[in-house]
């Protein structure tokens, strides 16, 4: 008997219960077979008796042993035959067995080909999605946790489980915001705390889409609306976009021959390319989901971070119909880790909305939510977003200079009028062709991000460049090397 097999770091104890109980279930040890003494035991693989005496112990409390004064251990008579065990209990071997069969939804969220693990950055990661994390006030978000805590010292009931919607401090808080900020009227609707807005769109495409429901993407479009509306059974149907966003004449046309459920859209910074949806189309929006009787989910990703240009109001604020779910997430202004977000929910839904935040998963990280709170009411969360735009508009200006110097003639620049990314196109290019030129620069440590993988249908050649985890310094030389590697 040999103690190698099993993963390194296993303390002692633990190896060698999971070692005889994998003899145990290969049927190397059948029942009523008895074991070494605890002395030989400890002699032949090298360790202290104490550590034998407390793995039989152990398994002699699981059933799976058995001991008689005078006879020593032997394995229990009365366990079920080694081909009845299955695969995976208790350190049995991998793969032993008959897999587990999927649901529907587990099969269509399997992904077919294994996620690539995660790589090292580059040195020059242009990488869009995140935020700009050194900018995060440490000391003040932890004197705000240290206070939450200290309240519910004093006050034992509030470390029990609490309100699935949220804080009811930061539900307030985030109301005050949306309507001081969205323009979203907090009167006819309710805001539900969630997990960022990734946890926004699964609980509301999950209240909202039955399998085969036709639901209108934008194209190109955010890949998470793709894939949770996939993986409920939902037809996707691809709508396309343009410089004001969404063609809402398209999705009118589609109408007319299938029964279109909802709609989900980035309207105040479409993802990926940046344009905003126009006044005559949010009008034209709101009216088809009321004459449709549709749904339509607001991503209002990143609306926090607009330069130069007066504050968008929400698509949601002109929502008279209870038919918009307005969904932000506090990721982009202080940091992904967090999962906190926030939903807007017509009146209509809230009681549904709330239920499904329950069963999915009781409710989210209550110190945090009301650390979150305390910031929104005294300010502290508006000084820092004010500091965090002037250094992210610093990095875009670059970006957009650097694009400009190096790739004249070449390159026309969109969405660089609010977020956190731009998309670089480059209208002499096609897709493979930035596929490739992504490949070279990989080579040179330049990480770029092709808008390939944004589209269901053929793609454009163009880059989505984010700022917000880069350097300014970097920037410039991050593109100089870009233009050394370039096709052009």
């Amino acid at each position: 008997m040999t103690l190698d097999l099993l993963p390194e770091g296993m303390p002692l104890q633990a190896a060698l219960i999971a070692l005889l109980r994998r003899r145990i279930f290969s049927g190397a040890l059948g029942a009523g077979a008895r074991l070494p003494s605890t002395r030989a035991l400890a002699a032949e693989l090298g360790v202290s008796r104490n550590t034998v005496l407390a793995a039989y112990d152990s398994l002699r409390a699981e059933g799976y042993l058995i001991a008689r004064p005078g006879s020593g251990h032997r394995v229990a008579g009365d366990l079920p035959e080694p081909a009845d065990l299955g695969a995976g209990l208790g350190g049995a071997p991998a793969g032993v067995g008959t897999a587990v069969a999927l649901s529907q939804w587990g099969r269509r969220v399997t992904p077919e080909d294994p996620q690539p693990a995660v790589a090292a950055s580059p040195r020059y990661d242009f990488l869009y999605g995140t935020s700009n994390t050194t900018l995060f006030p440490h000391k003040d978000w932890r004197r705000a946790i240290l206070g939450v805590l200290d309240l519910r010292r004093r006050e034992p009931g509030q470390l029990f489980y609490q309100d699935a919607m949220g804080s009811p401090a930061l539900r307030r808080a985030v109301a005050d915001w949306l309507r001081l900020h969205r323009g979203i009227d907090t009167g006819t609707r309710g805001v539900v705390i969630t997990n960022g807005s990734q946890q926004g769109i699964d609980l509301a495409t999950r209240l909202l889409v039955d399998p085969g429901a036709v639901v209108a993407v934008e194209e190109p479009g955010y890949q998470g609306f793709r894939e949770i509306l996939s993986a409920l059974g939902a037809r996707l149907l691809p709508i396309p976009v343009d410089d004001q966003g969404l063609r809402v004449d398209h999705l009118e046309a589609v109408s007319r021959d299938a029964a279109v459920a909802g709609v989900c859209v980035t309207p105040s910074h479409q993802f990926p390319t940046g344009a905003v949806l126009s006044p005559a189309r949010r009008m034209a929006l709101l009216a088809w989901a009321k004459a449709e009787g549709a749904w339509v989910i607001e991503d209002d990703y990143d609306s926090e971070f607009r330069y130069g240009a007066r504050p968008l109001a929400a698509l949601a604020a002109g929502d008279d119909d209870g038919r918009v779910i307005h969904l932000a997430s506090f990721s982009k202004a202080l940091f992904p880790a967090l999962r906190l977000g926030m939903a807007s929910v017509p009146a209509g839904l809230l009681g549904p909305f709330g239920a499904a935040r329950r069963l999915s998963d009781r409710h989210g990280p209550a110190l945090e939510q009301d650390a979150l709170a305390r910031w929104m009411e005294d300010g502290t969360f508006a000084r820092h977003l004010r500091r965090v735009r002037t250094r992210q508009a610093e990095r875009r200006a670059v970006l957009v200079d650097a694009l400009t110097r190096h790739f004249v003639g070449m390159v026309r620049i969109g969405g660089a009028s609010a977020g956190l990314h731009l998309v670089a196109w480059f209208p002499g290019l096609d897709a493979a062709a930035m596929a490739a030129w992504a490949d070279r620069a990989a080579v040179l440590g330049i990480g770029v991000h092709p808008i390939t993988r944004h589209y269901q249908g053929p793609a454009a050649a163009a880059f989505v460049l984010g700022y917000a985890g880069i350097s300014v310094d970097d920037i410039p030389a991050g593109i100089g090397l870009l233009k050394a590697c370039a096709p052009l």
